[in-house]
């Protein structure tokens, strides 16, 4: 006779562990608590399913040899399993924040969740795909706006420091004139 493990935490057949039962004497198996046993096919799985235990664990008895053993309080694959989702390992994300998910359990995926990665945080979870909605399209283009002019402030800044330094040492300063006005005459449009 041969049985399974089970996890003791999610309740999973753990299909890698099929053996036989030792016996403590002849007629006496030596059946681990967190068992099932094999005394039926498994059920065929699909990809990302996974064997639960479910229900009450119930009497076996089987022929060994010329004795008959019967043992109590099991589960057993012909009455105990029950195919579900597993998920686990795989990449999700929130439908509300667009957040990589880690699947820990076993069981059918939340409505928050979706397979498709956020193409970034401008994008809004609608009917089943990541959109751009007219409100984040005028959040966005805000937000480009203030880091271009936050970018041209800085680099006008340092171009003030340089001047200064150039006039000190005698050195050309037109191109640098030249670049503050550029970068004035573009603070200028996107300020407007």
């Amino acid at each position: 006779m041969k049985y399974y493990s089970i996890d003791e935490k999610t309740n999973e057949v753990l299909l890698y562990t099929l053996r036989e039962f030792d016996y403590l004497d002849n007629v006496t198996p030596s059946y681990p608590v967190f068992s099932i046993i094999h005394d039926a096919n498994l059920p065929i799985l699909k990809d990302k399913e996974a064997l639960i235990t479910v229900g009450d664990r119930t009497s076996y008895t089987y022929n060994k040899g010329k004795f008959e053993i019967t043992i109590n309080n099991v589960f057993l694959i012909s009455c105990n399993v029950q195919v579900v989702e597993d998920h686990r390992g795989e990449k999700y994300y929130s439908t509300q924040d667009g957040f990589e998910i880690e699947i820990k359990e076993l069981g059918s995926l939340p409505p928050t969740i979706t397979t498709i990665p956020r193409p970034d945080i401008w994008h809004v979870y609608i009917d089943g795909e990541w959109v751009m909605t007219a409100e984040k399209e005028g959040e966005k283009a805000e937000y480009e706006k203030q880091q271009k002019i936050t970018s041209l402030n800085a680099e006008l800044n340092q171009l003030k420091q340089d001047i200064v330094f150039a006039q000190i040492m005698g050195d050309d300063i037109s191109e640098m004139k030249n670049r503050v006005l550029e970068i004035r005459a573009e603070l200028e449009k996107l300020q407007v």
